[in-house]
């Protein structure tokens, strides 16, 4: 039997977040995002499918393949961790004491939680998030478990019982590993990995399955708080070039980028 456990996030779509609300926001030091809609972070997105697709291909290879999913936060989580257990999810957890800007106290958090339950191959999380964007959760869980953790996975198939082919971008190359397990796996930007939307037939037979809290790992206390941001101005300066006359237009376009030393 493999057993994976996907640690995702949810967080804010800031994109609906206006740019006089941010200026506003930042003048009050403080910003509300109770009322943005929520998503999965993308990198979980892909890390949540490409964990479905390993169990589908490790099923085509007569192995046994068991998935779970942990999440920190509050009730914002319940509605992805039901459409998770209906995907085939079996064990749909939260859990307290994550902190968007200590990803050291939410590696801890998410090790703690996963020492109490039955030993897990494999452990894939999303290589970073729009929200703290450390990048080290899944550092930080690799070293608490003590096992390797990857980073930058594009993707991973069954080899066998006790090893994993592992895809991950590194210096600029695409390099394939053949791992053994457990180990701890960072996923990047995955190319048409959206997660898959379950049937009806699958929502109702997955109804009753429960949604765990768990709070013993909530005594821990971040010395991190947000004191402030401010808003960034992102203009372009731009210039329209004539363009009756491709000569003309070639010209001026060639003695600007001249003067921006970009052409000899």
């Amino acid at each position: 039997m493999i057993r994976i456990t996907n640690c995702f996030k949810i967080e804010p779509d800031l994109d609906k977040v206006s740019e006089e609300e941010w200026r506003q926001c930042a003048q009050e030091g403080s910003i509300d995002l109770g009322y943005i809609k929520s998503r999965i972070n993308l990198q979980d997105e892909g890390a949540l499918e490409l964990s479905l697709r390993f169990r589908d291909s490790a099923a085509a290879e007569g192995m046994e393949c068991a998935l779970s999913a942990v999440s920190g936060g509050g009730n914002s989580v319940i509605s992805t961790l039901q459409t998770l257990a209906a995907l085939g999810f079996t064990r749909t957890d939260r859990i307290d004491g994550t902190d968007d800007f200590n990803p050291e106290l939410t590696g801890a958090a998410i090790a703690e939680y996963l020492k109490v339950n039955e030993k897990q191959e494999l452990i894939v999380c999303g290589g970073q998030s729009g929200t703290g964007s450390s990048r080290a959760v899944p550092l930080y869980i690799a070293h608490r478990l003590g096992i390797l953790c990857i980073t930058n996975v594009k993707d991973f198939t069954p080899a066998d019982e006790d090893t994993v082919r592992v895809v991950y971008h590194m210096d600029g190359t695409d390099i394939t590993d053949t791992v053994k397990m457990p180990v701890v796996l960072a996923v990047g930007d995955v190319q048409q990995a959206y997660l898959r939307v379950p049937t009806l037939k699958q929502r109702m037979a997955s109804a009753s399955q429960q949604i765990g809290h768990y709070t013993e790992y909530s005594g821990h206390e971040t010395q991190m708080k947000l004191k402030g941001f401010r808003y960034i101005e992102q203009t372009r300066n731009t210039e329209i070039v004539d363009g009756t006359n491709p000569e003309e237009g070639a010209s001026v376009i060639y003695s600007r980028l001249k003067q921006e030393g970009m052409v000899e």
